[in-house]
């Protein structure tokens, strides 16, 4: 499971790099006509953790700060997505806090890229949404003597993810004011019991000032490589990973899901549409034991699911949603809805490299990482 939060990072480490890297040009005249600007910000938040189950009151009571540092890149749309999502700042960030010095949490620290995509075109004031996801740590975690009560982390290193709708304002010489609300959410995928996760709401401001690059230049004519609004995109997919279930300590068994997709390109980097889901969890069978109910063939735990899915495409790198609802399941304790966060990246013409969280709801269920083929 460490390999697989290192994974996310590094792939979303690649994500927001070729971001920078995708700023080579193709010719001198071009490269000469662009700037970007380096921007370094400090932000100061105040929230709650979102109580999502009744054992996590002992340590939701109370409000407290969360505080981020973060450096960022403008881009200068030589590549046709960056135009088309209104120039997107992509950087890091590195987040700060004690969750309200709660004995049982302990304080967290995190460390994830982002890309904040502006809601109005370049220059404007307007709002920004960002999303990013890396690692994080927490000072304590789950121990069934000393830390007994803790239900929500049941291991110290986790998987952040942050979700943000901000207003950013342009200032004089280089100042930019940004206020807003984020949705933080800390989890390890429910590799380690037990494994509730914290879910955070907060609402601050921040102020960045561009350390390099004052007077941006970019360019806006630039037409993507190949016309995709109107078209359709069809590709599979698996992925794996393994999960605990209870009693903390316990075994790891493995999922797996495979899905056949069919997505609608409504525009040239964001398509909406379809997919046939099918899952195998080994703790069903273990679960539905528990119960006195053993099935006589393994092919009768496959739960078959329908979701819907939408894709944010950027350049090789595709960020998705997909909220599902299975169809047929004989363990049903998490209920019949589901949802996974995907990020795939394109290898090639046709394969994809996929790592994957999945969750019901608030709970996450299984972080896995696959491969897929794009016809």
């Amino acid at each position: 499971m460490l390999r697989k939060k290192i994974c996310l990072t590094i792939l979303l480490a690649l994500f927001a790099l070729s971001g920078i890297d995708a700023q080579v040009v193709h010719s001198y005249k071009l490269r000469d006509s662009l700037r970007s600007s380096w921007n370094l910000g400090v932000r100061a938040q105040y929230g709650f953790i979102i109580n999502h189950h009744p054992e996590m009151e002992v340590f939701t009571n109370r409000h407290f700060s969360v505080y981020q540092v973060e450096i960022s890149r403008s881009t200068t749309g030589e590549k046709a997505w960056q135009k088309q999502y209104n120039y997107p700042y992509i950087g890091f960030s590195y987040l700060h806090s004690d969750l309200g010095g709660s004995d049982i949490l302990g304080g967290v620290d995190a460390f994830y890229p982002f890309i904040d995509f502006p809601l109005m075109p370049k220059g404007k004031d307007g709002f920004v949404l960002r999303f990013g996801a890396g690692l994080s740590w927490f000072d304590t975690c789950f121990d069934r003597i000393d830390n007994y009560k803790n239900s929500a982390m049941g291991s110290h290193l986790n998987s952040v993810v942050d979700f943000e709708l901000m207003y950013v304002s342009q200032l004089v010489h280089g100042w930019r004011l940004k206020g807003g609300l984020a949705f933080t959410h800390f989890s390890n995928g429910s590799s380690r019991m037990p494994n509730y996760g914290i879910n955070v709401l907060t609402a601050g401001l921040s102020v960045s000032y561009n350390i390099i690059g004052k007077e941006e230049q970019f360019v806006s004519d630039v037409e993507p490589e190949e016309k995709k609004k109107g078209s359709f995109e069809y590709y599979f997919s698996a992925w794996a990973g393994q999960k605990e279930i209870a009693p903390v300590d316990g075994l790891q068994y493995l999922q797996v899901q495979g899905n056949i997709n069919a997505l609608y390109y409504y525009r040239e980097t964001r398509k909406l549409g379809l997919a046939l889901d099918v899952v195998y969890d080994d703790s069903d069978v273990e679960l539905l034991k528990r119960q006195g109910e053993v099935l006589e063939y393994r092919y009768e735990y496959i739960k078959p699911g329908l979701s819907a899915v939408h894709e944010w495409q950027i350049s090789r790198f595709s960020i998705g949603l997909r909220l599902g609802i299975y169809l047929y399941q004989k363990e049903d304790s998490n209920g019949i809805f589901y949802d996974v966060v995907s990020l795939n990246y394109l290898v090639g013409r046709h394969f994809l490299l996929n790592l994957s969280l999945k969750s019901h709801f608030a709970k996450a269920d299984c972080v896995g990482i696959g491969l897929g083929f794009k016809l």
